[in-house]
């Protein structure tokens, strides 16, 4: 049986203080938290605030031994990038 640990990651625009908020937690396949971090970026953009957060997610699954993981995400641009999914624009004349 294939134990997959599941992370989700989360990321917050604050736009009155020009900073960004992001999150992710990791789950075990028994659904016991396993690690957590958030930090705050500043003077960046909420995309790129993403991927950070999911490099260092990805830091820590490698960094226990995790093997098998998904990661969820509330970004769907990110979700296409990451899956080498592109949308091509259509405009109506």
């Amino acid at each position: 049986m294939l134990l997959i640990y599941v992370g989700f990651v989360e990321g917050i625009i604050h736009s009155t203080q020009n900073t960004i908020s992001n999150a992710w937690v990791l789950f075990s396949p028994s659904n016991e938290l396993v690690s957590s971090k958030g930090n705050c970026l500043k003077d960046t953009t909420n995309n790129v605030a993403k991927y950070n957060v999911i490099f260092e997610l990805l830091y820590e699954d490698i960094s226990l031994g995790i093997c098998y993981f998904l990661i969820k995400l509330d970004s769907q641009l990110v979700v296409s990038a990451k899956s080498y999914i592109f949308c091509k624009e259509t405009y109506i004349t």
